[in-house]
């Protein structure tokens, strides 16, 4: 699995929520990501067919996964810290 994180300073998180068609999907990752995080949060798994765009607020900015180009590139290390309470470095 690849990943790709973009910080983006002075980004809010959207204010709008795209509606799945396959609701259970949406629910698993709000309880997941709500379990995880201590910051807001916004995802939308409609808007890619594969792929989920989920972003964090963190300290003023917004940490935004990034949809892959035309390849998946290798996964973008980052020094940031993004607050949520997984075992593993972000």
């Amino acid at each position: 699995m690849a990943l790709s994180v973009a910080l983006q300073p002075g980004r809010d998180l959207p204010l709008r929520k795209r509606y799945a068609t396959f609701a259970p999907i949406d629910r698993a990752l709000k309880t997941a990501l709500t379990e995880r995080l201590d910051a807001p949060f916004w995802f939308d798994t409609t808007r890619y067919p594969a792929y989920v765009d989920i972003r964090v607020k963190v300290n003023g900015a917004s940490c935004a996964s990034s949809p892959p180009a035309t390849a998946p590139s290798p996964p973008r290390a980052t020094s940031s810290s993004c607050g949520c309470r997984s075992p593993r470095p972000c």
